[in-house]
């Protein structure tokens, strides 16, 4: 029964779901394998899939955790969420026509080819240079190049990945959890900003409305206030009065 269970929850392209590997670099593959674990972890009772911001959040931590451990510079949170969100939407295209297309030569070449490719590092390293021994002489900034002691790892982790990354202790992984932590929180702070600006701005936009018709009004009761002007004839009466 549990192996049933297992086949049901396989991905054709993935296979079985697993949670971040912590002693390597994660792949694509490990990447989107951890993805649809925590999906299916967060779905709810009635079988609806969580939003992909709430899923993508939770992996993309774990990823950064791995690469803090390996003492790597990555770039932002969010810029790390758009990396997964653009390639899982790749993926669905690739899933989408698997149905009706499994038993074509052509889409089973295109899944390998995909599958293939899922192999490489999925990399938010910071430094980008292709020959890191030459970053000491590359446009990055200090805080971005890769640190001397680890550039081994990151060669190896692009390419055959034979390496690991040794083991850190609780205290430090905890540090680094909160470190991250606060990231998020920055991250969610200033998408909160951006909202609580859109709202005031649409809020005043509504009440300078409100005042044009209120302006209207006014002007409308200038113009019937003119009705109790003095007319000709009272102006003659008002005039042999002082005579």
């Amino acid at each position: 029964m549990a192996t049933i269970t297992r086949e049901k929850e396989a991905c054709v392209i993935f296979g079985a779901p697993h949670e971040i590997p912590t002693n390597v670099l994660p792949t694509y593959a490990d990447v989107m394998k951890a993805y649809i674990n925590t999906r299916k972890q967060l779905t709810t009772d009635n079988n609806k899939y969580p939003p992909f911001v709430e899923v993508s959040n939770k992996v993309c931590v774990d990823v950064e955790l791995v690469w803090e451990k390996a003492s790597l510079p990555t770039v932002t949170h969010g810029r790390v969420i758009e990396k997964l969100r653009s390639y899982n939407e790749k993926y669905k295209k690739m899933l989408k026509p698997y149905t009706a297309r499994k038993g074509n030569n052509k889409y089973k070449q295109q899944l390998e080819q995909f599958r293939e490719n899922a192999n490489i590092l999925f990399d938010i390293s910071k430094c980008k240079c292709v020959d890191l021994s030459a970053v000491s002489s590359s446009k990055c900034k200090r805080a971005d190049k890769v640190p001397l002691s680890e550039r081994d790892v990151l060669v190896d982790q692009r390419g055959a990945r034979k390496m690991i990354i040794r083991g850190i202790d609780w205290m430090e992984t905890r540090r680094i959890k909160k470190k991250i932590s606060r990231k998020e929180s920055d991250s969610r702070r200033h998408s909160d900003n951006i909202q609580q600006e859109q709202s005031k701005q649409q809020c005043n936009s509504r009440r300078y409305n409100v005042g044009d018709k209120d302006g209207d009004t006014d002007t409308s009761d200038e113009d019937d206030g003119d009705e109790d002007l003095p007319t000709p004839e009272s102006k003659r009466q008002k005039m042999a009065m002082t005579v």
